[in-house]
C-alpha cells in the first residue's frame, strides 16, 4: 500500500533539539557519541534535561561504560533506573 501525500517535517521542537542538543555538543557530536558507543558496547543512553513545561530542554549523551541498569529488591520489573 502507497502513500497519497507525503510531507517532509523541516520544523520540529525535536529536530531543533537533536541539532543543538546541549551547550557543550553539536547534533554531530551527540550522534557520532551515541554511534560511538553502540559500537563498543552496543548501548547508547542520552540523559535528558526537562524544562518547566515538561518538555526535553538538552540532550546529553552519556558514556555507556558508566550506565549501569539497577533494579530494586523483589521488583517485577528487569530495570527500575539506571545508575551513572
Amino acid at each position: 500500500m502507497k502513500a497519497e501525500q507525503v510531507e517532509e517535517v523541516t520544523d520540529h521542537p525535536m529536530l531543533r533539539l537533536i541539532a543543538h542538543p546541549n551547550s557543550v555538543h553539536s547534533g554531530y557530536d551527540l550522534l557520532e557519541l551515541t554511534t560511538l558507543y553502540l559500537e563498543c558496547r552496543g548501548l547508547a543512553y542520552w540523559y535528558l534535561e526537562f524544562d518547566a513545561l515538561d518538555t526535553p530542554s538538552a540532550l546529553w549523551p552519556l558514556p555507556a561504560h558508566l550506565v549501569t541498569p539497577k533494579r530494586h529488591p523483589d521488583s517485577p520489573r528487569m530495570v527500575d533506573f539506571y545508575e551513572y
